[in-house]
């Protein structure tokens, strides 16, 4: 593997970590601080529109409002992709927000863009969270119900499992009145139990989290994966440690991750 590309993988696999810790950190503090939750609440608002967005488009988006669009910039203006990545990753752990740059930026009031600081937060949060159990953003779920796809209501329940206020964003919305209207119990049924966390067709396997992530990472690095590239990784990263035949573990998955980023069942022939 090369040696940027290993880099890169290594900057990436350690700001996922980094996030991870943040927000069991941020998770633990507001059960702790009582008046800490009570002015977050007040700060909230919904980030649910957002998935509505490309996941190219977040990205930028997500990167302006947290005051990193001039990183963002001049890194894209590297070679390749790779280098342009690079670039980018090793900026991020040193990064350190600041909310009156972001405001002269933005052109907004503090309350204003804090609320806006805090809906890309947690929908960046949240559709991390999905790359990790679902092997796609909540942007890319969003497309796949907004095309249609085969077995499009599913993905509805996979992306409220991981999001409970996925439900507010106006497409599912749209859903979810059409199913009220019609009192269809079936797929409402299906909907309280997603809320609830139990999405119908059971848990993925939580140990494979940052091997799917970080699939997709290498997908958007490369512009493509195989058993044999993936399995590179997974030695660097020290991921995806299954049975004797590490190749024919990897394809297995590989032929799930098919499947969840399915345009068409033709698409998810494997």
């Amino acid at each position: 593997m090369d040696d940027k590309l290993s880099r890169l993988l290594q900057v990436t696999s350690s700001i996922y970590d980094l996030g991870e810790e943040q927000a069991d950190d941020f998770s633990k503090l507001l059960d702790e601080n009582a008046e800490g939750r009570k002015r977050l609440n007040q700060m909230l608002t919904s980030w649910s529109h957002w998935y509505s967005l490309t996941s190219a488009e977040f990205r930028i988006v997500s990167a302006c409002v947290m005051g990193m669009g001039g990183i963002l910039s001049e890194s894209s203006k590297k070679g390749n992709r790779v280098d342009a990545n690079l670039a980018f990753a090793e900026k991020i752990p040193d990064f350190e927000l600041s909310l009156d740059d972001a405001t002269a930026s933005l052109g907004l009031g503090e309350d204003e863009t804090q609320r806006l600081i805090l809906q890309v937060f947690f929908a960046n949060h949240y559709s991390q969270l999905a790359l990790a159990r679902r092997n796609r953003s909540l942007n890319v779920m969003l497309e796949q119900i907004r095309e249609r796809v085969d077995d499009y209501i599913e993905i509805v329940f996979e992306a409220v499992c991981i999001d409970p206020s996925v439900v507010s964003n106006l497409e599912v919305a749209n859903l979810i009145a059409q199913w009220t209207v019609a009192n269809n119990r079936e797929n409402l049924d299906k909907l309280a139990k997603a809320v609830a966390g139990k999405y119908p067709r059971g848990k993925r396997d939580e140990s494979l989290d940052k091997h799917r992530l970080m699939t997709t990472a290498l997908e958007e690095f490369t512009g493509s994966v195989t058993p044999e590239t993936v399995d590179d990784m997974n030695q660097l990263l020290k991921l995806l440690h299954e049975g004797e035949d590490p190749i024919e573990a990897i394809k297995y998955h590989l032929r799930i991750r098919k499947k969840d980023t399915r345009r068409t069942r033709a698409h998810s022939s494997s």
